[in-house]
């Protein structure tokens, strides 16, 4: 009696293959064995990513009963009736050697391949592919190329997966994550993994023991979730070690705990909705963050080596700042110029530590200070606000100031108004003249060099120091104000005056200097007071230009 039963699947799929493709190899055959029930083929011992027998870089020693074939695995993707005998699990192997060129460009493979700590012997090509899942876990690789790569699920490239050569991912479309964490990526004379406009609808993971030789690129990607570079180690000493300019992340960016970069790290132009978080990490070069826009914080704290660092984040904005000002680059070292914040979150929120921070910039700038003092001025810290402005007033002065008459200009805003920001300087000059006058003044009438300005009162005064009733007594405080505020009239500066006559004798006692004498003299008073009315309108007009900001540039 014939045998009416139908054949398993996989042996269905051994005859399909083996008619294409003669004799198999053992790891061949489990693969197609496997495809067809849904299950991983194990080529190796066992599946134990510990054993050193499953170790990629010992591939050159294993047996050829490990080996598949490149084509073969293409074939499986592309023939009609091989698709229908693969499970929707799709392909999936572990501890295999793939022999010859594994090109899959332009397929549109309906199920997910998984090749696990294997060895692909020669240049992978997966441009333009579509596929639900691609998984290389600890597989290693020379280059592989998958620009314009689509694929529905995740991109698995971590676990020791290592790369001699150049990964691109250029304009590849992952709805899943790409995960390229504890991998390596090895290219030192040029891109170690250019993935340039792809985008990543989940998160993209550089790190847990992510190492880089070459340039890993990332300009205009986009990321819908978080851009994690923890414990990541870039090197590319003499280049770019991490260029994501113009990123664009709906997440976080990640450079902490660890992250480690041997060259620039570029993020011009990028735009982060979540945080910028700098904790923990070592960057040799410089962080290049132009135009840099972060919706959330920028977190700049514990950075292992500040002093070999550059920071440049001109015209950049982020929503607060939380730092450290001593893990900041040192001095000419940092370019803050267009660099703006809503906040400060940081405990180190004072005008003098924010002070030393803008003084390690590589140039003057006036815009980070007004920033600073607009941010202290909107948290209630105004007198911390001016400290900031007259400081930017101070060095901005200092660079521009050529002439003499500059120069002296400056100085005489400086100390009667701290340039217009503290106008009751001149108050204080005022005050100070005025007691100045006060004792002066006060020891001319001991001495008798003051006299009444009325000529009915001078005569009886000078004879006997004696004046008439109805005539005001002089008074050294009210005289002094009088002469030192001009726009005060009390009348003591109408009704005494230093003594007319030019024969005047000093009536001070023995004990007063000749020195005293001619100090407390008609003629010496006559000339303080002409100074003290001449300086009293100056520091007013003063006061007055610096409450009115006519001298601030802000």
């Amino acid at each position: 009696m014939l045998n009416t039963t139908n054949p398993t699947p996989a042996c269905d799929l051994v005859t399909l293959v083996s008619a294409r493709f003669g004799e198999l190899s053992v790891a061949e055959t489990k693969l197609l064995e496997a495809a067809s029930k849904g299950e991983l083929a194990v080529c190796g011992p066992n599946d134990n990513q510990d054993d050193p027998a499953n170790d990629p870089a010992k591939a050159g020693e294993w047996s050829t009963d490990r080996e598949i074939r490149a084509e073969l695995i293409r074939w499986l993707c592309v023939d009609g009736a091989a698709q229908e005998q693969v499970d929707p699990k799709g392909i999936r192997t572990f501890g295999a050697r793939v022999v010859g060129k594994q090109d899959l460009s332009y397929v549109v493979v309906p199920f997910g391949l998984a090749l696990q700590r294997c060895r692909l012997m020669e240049d992978a090509e997966f441009y333009s592919t579509e596929l639900p899942k691609l998984d290389l876990q600890g597989t290693w690789v020379r280059s592989f190329n998958a620009d314009r790569i689509s694929v529905k699920g995740s991109i698995f490239l971590r676990d020791g997966f290592r790369a001699e050569g150049e990964v691109r991912l250029l304009g590849a479309q992952v709805s899943g994550n790409l995960d390229c964490g504890n991998s390596v990526f090895m290219n030192p004379s040029g891109d170690a993994l250019s993935a340039d406009r792809v985008n990543v609808k989940g998160d993209v993971f550089l790190d847990d023991g992510f190492r880089a030789e070459g340039v890993v690129r990332l300009s205009g990607a986009q990321i819908g979730g978080t851009l994690d570079c923890e414990k990541g180690a870039f090197t590319n000493s003499s280049k770019k070690a991490l260029n994501a300019s113009g990123i664009r992340v709906k997440g976080n960016i990640f450079l902490r705990d660890g992250f480690r970069a041997e060259g620039e790290v570029r993020l011009a132009g990028a735009q982060i909705e979540g945080d910028f978080v700098c904790i923990g990490s070592r960057i040799n070069g410089q962080l290049v963050a132009q135009g840099l826009s972060v919706r959330g914080h920028l977190f700049w704290s514990g950075i292992a080596n500040p002093e070999q660092a550059r920071v440049d984040l001109r015209n950049g904005s982020v929503g607060a700042l939380i730092d450290d000002i001593e893990n900041w680059p040192p001095a000419g070292q940092l370019v803050l110029d267009g660099f703006t914040y809503a906040r400060i979150s940081a405990a180190e929120k004072g005008a003098g530590k924010r002070l030393k921070w803008l003084a390690r910039q590589e140039s003057f700038a006036p815009q980070p200070y007004r920033q600073l003092a607009r941010v202290l001025r909107e948290e209630g810290d105004e007198a911390g606000a001016r400290r900031v402005l007259f400081e930017m007033e101070l060095l901005r002065r200092q660079k521009e100031d050529r002439g003499r008459l500059e120069r002296f200009w400056s100085g005489m805003l400086r100390r009667t108004i701290g340039f217009g920001y503290y106008p009751a300087k001149s108050l204080l000059w005022l005050l100070g003249l005025t007691v100045v006058s006060m004792f002066l003044t006060w020891g001319g009438y001991a001495v008798g060099s003051l006299a009444p300005a009325d000529k009915e009162a001078y005569g009886p005064f000078k004879q006997s120091s004696q004046l008439p009733l109805h005539y005001d007594r002089f008074y050294p405080p009210v005289y002094a104000l009088e002469n030192s505020f001009p726009l005060v009239k009390l009348g003591q500066a109408e009704r005494w005056q230093p003594d007319p006559n030019p024969q005047w004798q000093c009536s001070s006692p023995k004990c007063f200097s000749r020195l005293l004498c001619w100090v407390l003299s008609p003629v010496v008073l006559r000339g303080l007071r002409w100074c003290q009315i001449c300086l009293g309108w100056f520091f007013t007009t003063m006061f007055v230009a610096g409450v009115s900001g006519i001298v601030r540039k802000d």
